[in-house]
């Protein structure tokens, strides 16, 4: 078992943003920054990450996250999006 730490946190703190930022400014590197996101131990802010990917109408990478969603009905609404495109 994992046990989070000030680093995994800090970690996941920063790529979030990172997402953020190439969100709204340089979608070139988003998949680069998502995929570190995804492969980080805790993804603590996912589902900001999908409220933001659909408010910009982002499914594909709403996509590669509507597993990991932890509130439920986020969740479903998530997989609507995902599925009317």
């Amino acid at each position: 078992m994992h046990k989070d730490t000030l680093g995994d946190t800090y970690n996941e703190i920063v790529i979030r943003y990172k997402i953020i930022y190439c969100t709204y400014c340089d979608r070139s590197k988003l998949q680069k920054n998502l995929d570190k996101y995804l492969n980080l131990p805790k993804q603590n802010g996912i589902d900001k990450l999908a409220e933001l990917f659909i408010s910009f109408d982002l499914v594909s990478y709403l996509s590669q996250i509507v597993d990991l969603i932890n509130h439920e009905e986020l969740r479903e609404i998530s997989n609507r999006f995902c599925t009317l495109v």
